[in-house]
């Protein structure tokens, strides 16, 4: 299905961003979000690049297009994000979130959405980037 292992967190893959699967790229919306993401990126480091003291919400940026993009993957493509990945932190504290949620349905929606929320950012970050949400 997905790819995007954090098992490369502490062997110099935690930089590197992983491919888009093939499905990723037949759908307009994940493209369109997806180019967003890396646009803002870059457009930061190029301001900060020049000037250091230029001021910029990190979390209204990069991260903003990040939750976007994986709110969609999830919210559209739920069926084709990775699985949990045995490796990665995050992955098994949303796990245990949904199972604190089971039988509290005030719960369980926020639990389910941050756990596909996250297995979709598996496909489309680096490792590195993986334990911010």
């Amino acid at each position: 299905m997905g790819n995007g292992s954090s098992h490369g967190e502490n062997d110099g893959n935690a930089e590197q961003w992983p491919l888009l699967p093939d499905w990723m790229w037949d759908c307009t919306d994940c493209v369109r979000l997806y180019e967003e993401m890396r646009h803002v990126q870059a457009e930061v480091a190029g301001l900060t690049a020049e000037d250091a003291s230029v001021d910029w919400d990190f979390t209204d940026s990069v991260l903003g297009t990040q939750i976007r993009l994986g709110r969609h993957l999830a919210d559209t493509h739920a069926e084709l994000l990775s699985p949990w990945d045995p490796g990665c932190a995050t992955c098994a504290e949303r796990q245990e979130s949904l199972v604190k949620a089971e039988g509290r349905p005030d719960w369980m929606p926020a639990a389910v959405m941050n756990a596909e929320e996250h297995r979709a950012r598996h496909l489309f970050v680096p490792p590195r980037l993986l334990r911010l949400l």
